[in-house]
């Protein structure tokens, strides 16, 4: 099973070592892990130089937002099953694709897991977790779920056929991608019960209020396309749908928010 890992970046010389890294130091064996640069002006392109001697692919050119990007980053993926890792974000641990290839193996057509929210710099403390679980299709509409995009996987050819991202959304064409998935008939989906990604905090989608606001709002309008009745409702419930996420991680209940993260290509552990 060859899986595709795309990484977007723009201007991403201070993370992009720590995706790159993952990557690498990754079991499974048979892995394409492709780069699309949106021309940085900073040392970005040289850190992959350095960091990046197992990457299938390079390419440093502008683009018109970040899944235009992943767009081209799919264009070029030739592996069964695509993912997408961002410049920022990092995978948990060593067998993360292992695990995920396995349950292709089985018959997936789209596999996700847990997402681990953290602080941007040293020392990576989780601010909250994304613990999911089984799901139908259907849930994504009736109950307000999603999976976390960061880590999901789909199938290459699934992807083409639903045409891609959408690169009309600036901020939600994951959501919208999804949503069209969902609807795809015959989905078949699998859970891995484990925390697969590590996501930096501040991005586009999670960067504020108004961030916040302005990404279901277009959430809400992807929905209307699909032709999805009430589509505010759909959007409630997954706003509801991340309370317990908060309340746990305000509780601190949850073990993985107990500790500090440390990369485990790092000599020290990440601390103050």
């Amino acid at each position: 099973m060859n899986i595709s890992i795309i990484t977007v970046a723009f201007n991403s010389a201070a993370t992009i070592e720590d995706t790159l890294h993952s990557v690498a130091g990754q079991s499974h064996p048979d892995v394409e892990h492709i780069v699309i640069d949106g021309a940085s002006t900073d040392n970005t392109v040289a850190v992959v130089r350095q960091h990046g001697k197992h990457l299938a692919r390079v390419v440093s050119e502008r683009d018109q937002g970040i899944y235009d990007a992943m767009n081209k980053g799919a264009a070029l993926a030739t592996g069964d099953v695509i993912g997408f890792l961002n410049s920022d974000d990092w995978y948990a641990d060593p067998d993360v694709l292992a695990r995920v290839s396995d349950q292709f193996d089985r018959g997936a057509d789209l596999v996700y897991g847990d997402l681990a929210f953290v602080n941007s710099d040293r020392p990576f403390k989780v601010r909250r977790v994304w613990r999911d679980r089984p799901h139908a299709a259907q849930d994504f509409f009736q109950r307000g779920w999603q999976p976390a995009h960061p880590t999901t996987f789909i199938r290459n050819e699934l992807f083409h056929d639903l045409g891609g991202f959408n690169t009309r959304w600036r901020i939600a064409a994951d959501y919208a991608f999804l949503a069209a998935a969902m609807r795809h008939p015959g989905l078949r989906m699998a859970h891995v019960g484990r925390h697969l990604v590590n996501m930096r905090l501040g991005g586009a989608s999670t960067d504020g209020v108004a961030a916040i606001w302005r990404a279901n709002r277009e959430c809400a309008a992807a929905l209307s396309e699909l032709g999805i009745h009430s589509p505010w409702r759909t959007i409630a419930r997954k706003l509801a749908s991340k309370v317990p996420q908060i309340v746990r991680a305000r509780l601190g209940s949850d073990a993985m928010i107990r500790e500090p993260l440390w990369r485990p290509w790092d000599r020290e552990k990440a601390g103050p």
